[in-house]
């Protein structure tokens, strides 16, 4: 492997990268958005469902007769620990394109790029400890192998694209596998970009990792139904995450569905409300990239006593979030990642105050930037509700809050794939 200077930028026209090989697209490109501005900043390769295909087909056959699965657990690890050196060097390009391809801010850096080189080399020493284990037990001695499973097909969602890519990528390649990623379509350049530095700076062969951008669902499909696939790694919406599951089920490939449920944060009587705490619960549990991740809270319940001075307070805290260009490191949320999605967020919004929510915060674009597709920080609120109101999964900048008597604190909506904190002084009660 050559030594390459870094690129000064990470945002470019990209191919397909199939069998170690930049491939020209059949389907033509499609533009790459920016959510921060609203313009195109790139075009991305579109995949025919051949193309894909192919992909699959170059994964298959690193895997069947390539060096990938036969080498030592070491020089596997070796070359992780390469991908792990590669993306600390170049952390700040990929910090650059996470602010214009989906809105990253400066306090999101640490989480969404920096932890990605750790989560490689991390990879790389795991890759080391895969062995041949001996054990021994009162029947006798046994040996534990670990042994590769085969080609995975790995599809990742826009909100957190670079962390979960390289997440789900090293720790395949770490057990042996090799690999076919299929990026989101909203944020297609950032799993070019990590094909573009194993490709630059590792000794990882070719055919090992594959990176397709179809934008469309029929050449998408092909790596859940496709034989040659032997599991489906899928991040991403419940609803989607069925329709993943009931693909791979006709060639029964393994299936890891790691799929949304944003669900309540509960504060009980008891709770010491601080600022430190209330802080907490509005930003990092709800706001954090703008609302958009499957582990954050779209409602916090509140016992009736304490609603009016705790809704207060939030308040004040949603209006003092700075709300604008990614760029900016004063600034502590982003946009929205598409006008579509900015469009269902009103739509809920509005909703929700048809329904009989109050606006108590937000519940508008700001008046800057006029560019992108921005939407402030939005609390509504609803006391002696029977049911706040959820929208499914949605990934918006806002809050509800809801005061509920004691009777119906016992039992919230019921939900899979859902978080949900208690707040109160110590210890735990039914």
């Amino acid at each position: 492997m050559a030594e390459r200077a870094l690129p000064e930028s990470l945002v470019d026209t990209y191919q397909l990268y199939i069998d170690g090989r930049w491939v020209e697209p059949e389907n033509g490109r499609y533009d790459d958005v920016s959510p921060s501005t609203g313009m195109v900043i790139a075009t991305a390769p579109d995949a025919s469902v051949s193309q894909v295909g192919d992909a699959v087909d170059a994964a298959r056959r690193a895997f069947d007769a390539g060096p990938w699965p036969a080498m030592s657990h070491q020089e596997r690890g070796h070359c992780l620990a390469q991908l792990g050196a590669a993306l600390q060097d170049y952390a700040d390009a990929y910090f650059a394109l996470s602010q214009v391809e989906w809105g990253c801010t400066a306090n999101e850096r640490r989480l969404q790029i920096d932890a990605s080189a750790s989560a490689a080399r991390r990879a790389g020493h795991l890759a080391g400890t895969l062995g041949d284990q001996p054990i021994q037990s009162a029947s006798g001695a046994a040996v534990l192998c670990h042994e590769p499973l085969g080609v995975v097909s790995i599809l990742t969602p826009w909100n957190f694209p670079h962390s979960l890519n390289v997440m789900k990528l090293s720790r395949a390649l770490a057990g042996g596998n090799t690999v076919v990623l299929k990026p989101s379509p909203l944020t297609p350049l950032a799993g070019l970009a990590l094909a573009r530095i194993i490709h630059e700076h590792t000794d990882i062969p070719p055919g090992v990792v594959n990176v397709v951008t179809p934008g469309g669902i029929e050449a998408s499909k092909v790596l859940a139904v496709d034989p040659r696939i032997d599991m489906v790694s899928f991040t991403g919406s419940s609803a989607v995450g069925r329709e993943v599951m009931a693909a791979a089920a006709g060639t029964m490939k393994r299936v890891l569905l790691e799929c949304g449920g944003k669900s309540a944060s509960i504060v009980l009587d008891d709770a010491e409300c601080s600022d430190e705490l209330l802080a907490r619960m509005l930003f990092e549990s709800c706001l954090l990239h703008a609302g958009q991740a499957c582990i954050l809270h779209s409602r916090l319940l509140l016992p009736e006593a304490m609603h009016d001075e705790i809704v207060d307070r939030l308040v004040a805290l949603a209006r003092a979030v700075r709300v604008g260009d990614p760029a900016d490191p004063d600034v502590q949320m982003g946009p929205l990642i598409s006008a579509a999605q900015r469009s269902r967020v009103e739509d809920q919004v509005a909703r929700a105050l048809r329904d009989g929510a109050t606006l108590a915060a937000g519940g508008r674009r700001p008046a800057t930037p006029e560019a992108g597709f921005y939407y402030e920080p939005t609390i509504l609120t609803r006391r002696h509700t029977r049911r706040p109101h959820r929208p499914k999964r949605s990934f918006r900048a806002g809050v509800e809050r809801a005061a509920l008597p004691r009777r119906r604190r016992r039992r919230g909506d019921r939900q899979q794939f859902a978080v949900r904190p208690v707040w109160r002084r110590v210890g735990w009660r039914r």
